[in-house]
C-alpha cells in the first residue's frame, strides 16, 4: 500500500522517470552547449518567444512555452501544440529536453513551467542544468506556494538559476539583493539589462503588449552569444505572441466601439497596472471590468479588490463561481458603487457585454486569469469577428 501511495505523488514520478531517463538527460547536457532557463512572475512566455526568433538564426534551436498553452517552438519558428491529459506534468519537460537532444539541437529556451520551489529545483539541477537563467521580475502571485514576501519569492525564483553560469536580469528588478546573493553561492554571474540600450518606442513595435524589461534581457543574451544589437533587433521582431499576451482590439458593431484589452493573463496588480500605462483610454468611454473569478484563485480575486474600486470602472462583470456573489459584497465593502453584473454559465456571455456596451465609446478590460470559458469566448468574438 505504501509503494502504491507513493506512485501517485508527481515528485516520486517525477524521480521515477528521470532515473529512467538519466542517460538521456546526460547527452542532452553534453550536446546542447546553450542552454536558457527563463523564469519569473509575468512576461516569461514573451521573452522565450523573443529569444527564439534571435536564437534560431544562428542555432538549431528548440523552444518550449507554457504561456495559455504549452507549445514546443521548432527551430523554424513552427509551433506544436502540447496536448495535456490531466494537469501540468513535470515530465513533459523531460520529453521535450529528448526531443531537442534527438533533433540535434544546438540550444534550448524553455520557460519555467513550476510554480513550486522544489520543482523548479528539480527542473534546473535534473533536467535543465541551464547555462543561462533568466528571471524576468520578482513581483507578488502565488504567494500561498512562492512566500508571503517579495523576499521570499525572489528566494523560490532562485531556484531555477544556474550554477557556473549566468544569470540575465533588467537593471531595474526587485530584491536584486537576494537574487545576487544566491549567485555568488553558486558561483553565477550577474548581467544586468539595461533599459536604455532599448531604442526610444521599440517595444511599441511588436503585434503583442511588450516592455523594456523584457526586450532589454533579449538584447543582453545576444550580446553574451556575440550576436550583434542590430540582427537581434530585426529578429526579434518575428517573435509570434501567445494567445494570451495583451492586445487591444476594436470593433464597431451596432453603431458602437468596442476595444478590448486582452490583460487576462496579467494575475497581479503591479503587472496589471504596468500594461494600462501603455494604454489611452479616452475618458469619455464607457469601462467595463471583466473579472475572470475563479475559485481556485480566490486570494488572487482579493488582490484585485482595491484596484477594482479605485480605477474608475463604470461595471463590473464577474464570470459566475460559486462565490461570486462573495466577491459583490467586497467590492461594495471596499467602496465600489458602479454596477456589478454576474454572468450565469447558462448566459450568452457576448450579447450580455454587449448590452452592458450601451455607450458610443465603450472599453473592455479583462483581467485576473487567461483559462475559462468566459475568457475563451470573449478573445474568440475579438479574434474573429
Amino acid at each position: 500500500m505504501l509503494f502504491e501511495a507513493m506512485t501517485l505523488t508527481p515528485i516520486f514520478l517525477f524521480f521515477r522517470n528521470l532515473i529512467k531517463e538519466n542517460d538521456a538527460m546526460n547527452n542532452a547536457h553534453k550536446s546542447i552547449p546553450v542552454r536558457i532557463f527563463v523564469n519569473g512572475i509575468r512576461g516569461k512566455t514573451s521573452t522565450t518567444r523573443m529569444i527564439h526568433a534571435v536564437l534560431r538564426n544562428h542555432y538549431n534551436t528548440v523552444g518550449k512555452t507554457t504561456g495559455s498553452e504549452p507549445v514546443i517552438i521548432h527551430k523554424n519558428g513552427d509551433e506544436e501544440h502540447i496536448k495535456r491529459v490531466g494537469l501540468t506534468n513535470i515530465n513533459e519537460q523531460i520529453r521535450v529536453m529528448k526531443l531537442a537532444n534527438d533533433t540535434n539541437a544546438e540550444a534550448i529556451v524553455f520557460e519555467c513551467m513550476a510554480i513550486e520551489p522544489s520543482y523548479q529545483k528539480l527542473l534546473e539541477e535534473k533536467v535543465m542544468r541551464s547555462t543561462i537563467g533568466v528571471i524576468t521580475n520578482v513581483r507578488f502571485d502565488h504567494e500561498d506556494v512562492m512566500g508571503e514576501s517579495l523576499e521570499k519569492i525572489a528566494e523560490s525564483l532562485s531556484n531555477t538559476m544556474p550554477t557556473n553560469g549566468i544569470l540575465v536580469v533588467p537593471e531595474n528588478i526587485e530584491k536584486l539583493d537576494i537574487l545576487q546573493q544566491v549567485a555568488n553561492g553558486k558561483n553565477t554571474r550577474v548581467v544586468l539589462a539595461k533599459l536604455d540600450q532599448v531604442p526610444d518606442g521599440y517595444e511599441k513595435r511588436f503585434s503583442f503588449m511588450n516592455f523594456k524589461e523584457n526586450v532589454t534581457i533579449v538584447l543582453s543574451i545576444a550580446e553574451i552569444l556575440g550576436i550583434d544589437k542590430e540582427t537581434a533587433l530585426n529578429d526579434m521582431l518575428k517573435t509570434k505572441h501567445d494567445i494570451g499576451k495583451g492586445n487591444v482590439y476594436t470593433k464597431i458593431i451596432d453603431n458602437k466601439s468596442i476595444s478590448f484589452v486582452n490583460s487576462f493573463a496579467n494575475n497581479d496588480i503591479g503587472s496589471l497596472t504596468l500594461m494600462l500605462s501603455y494604454v489611452e483610454i479616452p475618458k469619455t468611454n464607457k469601462k467595463i471590468a471583466l473579472l475572470n473569478h475563479r475559485k481556485d484563485r480566490m486570494r488572487r480575486t482579493y488582490g484585485f479588490i482595491n484596484f477594482l474600486c479605485r480605477y474608475g470602472f463604470d461595471t463590473i462583470v464577474i464570470a459566475q463561481e460559486n462565490d461570486s456573489n462573495i466577491i459583490e459584497k467586497e467590492l461594495r465593502l471596499n467602496g465600489y458603487t458602479g454596477d456589478v453584473k454576474v454572468l450565469t454559465p447558462e448566459s450568452n456571455h457576448i450579447q450580455e457585454l454587449l448590452k452592458l456596451s450601451n455607450k458610443d465609446r465603450n472599453t473592455w478590460i479583462g483581467l485576473a486569469n487567461i483559462k475559462s470559458e468566459f475568457a475563451d469566448s470573449v478573445m474568440r468574438f475579438f479574434e474573429t469577428y
